[in-house]
């Protein structure tokens, strides 16, 4: 079992993907927290092997783990924190974005949206490091009439 997800998570690395071992184990800026990406399976039947979103506290203790990781393992995941200390995180099976933000004593996952654009009404914004990938993953996937038709919308880090 350990041999086949040391296997997975070797494919992943070298298929090209975006994440990468020396991405495992970002620390937030406030030094508080660490995000770890770590090999799992979903809990579906098929038990897909998938990374799993994992925060830790600054004394190692598991704060947060995404019991529902949508990251499959084959495709490359992007790590980032903001100023906040929300941790980003970009899927490149689908171009989604996602957010985890401490609220009331508690982290909460937030969809954020996906190349196209922002799908939630509150004004926060990606890293640089993500919306430079989703302006690249938009461009390489969009036919040129798409591209003419759709663009990002012009945001600005608060």
């Amino acid at each position: 079992m350990k041999t086949k997800l040391l296997l997975a998570s070797l494919i992943a690395i070298c298929s090209g993907c975006e994440s990468t071992p020396s991405e495992e184990g970002s620390a937030s800026p406030s030094g508080d927290y660490v995000a770890e990406l770590r090999l799992g399976r979903t809990p579906d039947v098929d038990g897909n092997v998938v990374w799993t979103v994992t925060i830790v506290d600054n004394s190692g203790k598991v704060v947060y783990r995404d019991a529902n990781s949508e990251f499959p393992a084959q495709f490359g995941v992007i790590l980032a924190w903001d100023a906040d200390d929300r941790l980003w995180v970009y899927g490149g099976d689908s171009g989604r974005v996602f957010f985890w933000e401490r609220a009331a004593d508690k982290w909460q996952k937030c969809y954020w949206g996906c190349v196209l654009g922002r799908e939630i009404s509150r004004q926060v914004v990606p890293p640089t490091s993500i919306r430079a990938k989703l302006r690249t993953t938009e461009q390489r996937d969009l036919s040129p009439v798409e591209r003419g038709l759709r663009s990002m919308p012009t945001v600005t880090e608060e």
